[in-house]
């Protein structure tokens, strides 16, 4: 079911308290988070945000800058989680997404912002700033260099690529979403106040150990760096694992206002 212009659930009751937005890789589309869905608990809400030019927004023009994007993000976001606990988790060119806006909630105040920050496949923005400097930028890669690339990293399949209509429209997506990475620019700010929960593929060629510790200096709460089984696309055989890490951060969550409240009561 898509829920406004940017989110996709599968859930009519969009009453929950608690809500997880899921941001997936460079060239991904909704498809990649369903199957979390319907791992999640009944009690939690789980909206995939869908991207400009992926998915069932495939008729719009595809961005190439995160500020392209971030202001509509921000305002969809808002206007479905005011109120309510959240955790906003992306997955690659996703964790980086999730990044620059939990950065910008945190401007709104603390009565706006995650509850944690979840990120994987991706190393600290400083650290992917700094190496965009280095490379080349991906508008001036040929079709065969970008499948280089995919046939590196993605599992999509080589029927798939053969495939000349669905190789060009692809292509179209994945150049655009690795623009946004390129372009990135790291501006040093005020560290996040809450916890940041990254996890790695211990046969993740794309990071490393220092990549993910890297991390450690963007929050100044609790910053774990956890290595699951895989490769770069990791995720989708350990989500039950990534999940259950969210769920307890909603259950310290409702302990601690529980306790608040009963203080409060004893007060």
């Amino acid at each position: 079911m898509i829920v406004r212009e940017s989110f996709y659930s599968d859930k009519i009751d969009c009453s929950s308290e608690e809500i997880i937005f899921f941001f997936y890789h460079a060239g991904g589309a909704t498809h990649v988070y369903i199957p979390w869905l319907k791992k999640i608990s009944t009690s939690i809400q789980g909206y995939i945000v869908e991207l400009p030019g992926h998915g069932f927004r495939i008729s719009q023009p595809c961005a190439t800058n995160l500020n392209e994007i971030l202001p509509s993000l921000i305002s969809d976001i808002w206007d479905v989680a005011e109120g309510r606990k959240f955790i906003i988790y992306g997955h690659s060119l996703g964790g980086l997404i999730a990044y620059e806006l939990t950065r910008h909630f945190m401007i709104r105040g603390e009565s706006f912002s995650p509850c944690a920050l979840f990120v994987s496949g991706l190393a600290a923005p400083e650290i992917v700033a700094a190496r965009n400097a280095e490379r080349p930028d991906p508008i001036h890669f040929d079709d065969e260099k970008l499948v280089g690339v995919l046939q590196k990293f993605s599992r999509t399949p080589a029927g798939l690529l053969e495939n000349s209509s669905f190789r060009k429209h692809f292509l179209d997506i994945f150049r655009a979403d690795w623009q946004i990475l390129h372009n990135y620019k790291y501006l040093p700010g005020p560290k996040l106040p809450m916890p940041i929960h990254v996890f790695g593929g211990d046969t993740d060629v794309s990071t490393s150990p220092d990549d993910l510790n890297g991390w450690k200096s963007e929050s100044e709460s609790d910053v774990t760096i956890t290595f699951l089984p895989g490769d770069h696309f990791f995720p989708s055989c350990n989500c039950e694992r990534i999940l259950e890490a969210m769920t307890e951060v909603f259950e310290k969550k409702r302990e601690k206002k529980v306790a608040l409240k009963m203080a409060s009561n004893i007060g």
